[in-house]
């Protein structure tokens, strides 16, 4: 280990890496959303949670899903629970309707407000999780 993060005492083999402390906490987040989106990001925490090394990171005003570097995350909205997910391949445009490039790094977004939108986005942020693994 080259370098400990102070705030969030997760370990790097760079020293000074650039990184999300998950600094909030899940409580915090969930307070005061409404219900069935919630029900919705319960559903992705379990998902994500069944997967060994990935971890779910609580910041104030959404989740993080990483492995050894980001996936993507959730993010509620006034009317939906917003995913990102970093893919290699675009997914498809109907549900995944907005893109952000970093570089060489693409994150899709999907605008989730029922179980039918999460049933069709869950497998491509799980991908993007298992991706972040190696």
């Amino acid at each position: 280990m080259a370098w400990a993060c102070p705030n969030c005492g997760r370990a790097f083999s760079r020293a000074g890496q650039s990184h999300m402390c998950g600094t909030g906490d899940r409580i915090r987040l969930l307070f005061g959303k409404p219900a069935a989106f919630v029900d919705l990001f319960e559903t992705i925490e379990a998902a994500v949670g069944k997967i060994k090394g990935a971890e779910l990171v609580y910041a104030e005003k959404y989740a993080i899903f990483r492995g050894l570097r980001y996936a993507g995350h959730a993010q509620f909205m006034r009317k939906a629970l917003r995913l990102g997910a970093q893919l290699n391949a675009p997914p498809p445009a109907d549900l995944f309707n907005k893109t952000k490039n970093y570089g060489a790094r693409t994150i899709y977004f999907a605008d989730v407000s029922t179980k039918a939108d999460l049933k069709r986005a869950l497998p491509f942020v799980m991908k993007a999780v298992k991706a972040s693994l190696v």
